[in-house]
């Protein structure tokens, strides 16, 4: 794949195509026909990465290195399927990236009865704006 596809990208795309084959897909993946890779396949492989995290649990591969990451996996299915014509369908079609939910709670302050009443007649009647 990427020998057909090395006139189609600019070099430096073309290595980091080569770099995330080599260190990433082909560990993995190493010994099976991309024929008998199945959708069940890549999301085990994903979630490999999704799982990572370092000794401080902070996760090991950001969003975007794990998207691009299944980009170019997506794109080795694409051309088996378009160029190639040795797959009918694409194991890895609508496969999405799972994303950390790092929204954090904020704490909310809750004032005593006394704070309130004093803070009333500190600012005096105030009423709230007519809608």
């Amino acid at each position: 794949m990427l020998n057909m596809n090395k006139k189609n990208l600019k070099d430096p795309t073309f290595e980091q195509y080569e770099v995330v084959i080599r260190l990433h897909i082909l560990p993995y993946f190493d010994k099976k026909l991309v024929s008998r890779i199945r959708r069940k396949d890549i999301l085990e492989w994903m979630n490999l990465y999704f799982e990572k995290v370092d000794n401080e649990g902070i996760e090991k591969y950001s969003y975007g290195t794990r998207l691009r990451y299944l980009s170019v996996l997506k794109s080795i299915f694409h051309y088996a399927v378009h160029d190639l014509e040795i797959l009918v369908k694409d194991p890895s079609n609508k496969l999405k990236i799972p994303v950390k939910d790092k929204a954090k709670i904020k704490k909310t302050k809750i004032l005593s009865i006394k704070r309130i009443k004093s803070a009333t007649k500190f600012y005096g009647n105030i009423s709230a704006p007519e809608v």
